[in-house]
């Protein structure tokens, strides 16, 4: 009798501890993302392609290096 109220006080203490760290796992700060790249050069070529200038082509590498440096 005494491992049933063991095992009865044990899930009340363990669903406590999951709320509690889901709450602390939800309200960690997450870092912004870069704002996207407004590209206005684009143009589509007959074989499915995408060509762009060199200004889009150059904010497009920008935004992917912020992207891939975030820790």
């Amino acid at each position: 009798m005494r491992g049933g109220l063991a095992s009865g006080s044990v899930l009340p203490i363990l669903l406590l501890l999951i709320l509690l760290a889901s709450g602390c796992a939800a309200s960690t700060p997450t870092i912004p993302k870069p704002p996207r790249p407004i590209l206005e050069s684009l143009v589509a070529t007959p074989d499915g392609g995408v060509c762009m200038g060199r200004e889009d082509a150059r904010e497009l590498l920008l935004y992917i290096d912020t992207l891939e440096r975030r820790p």
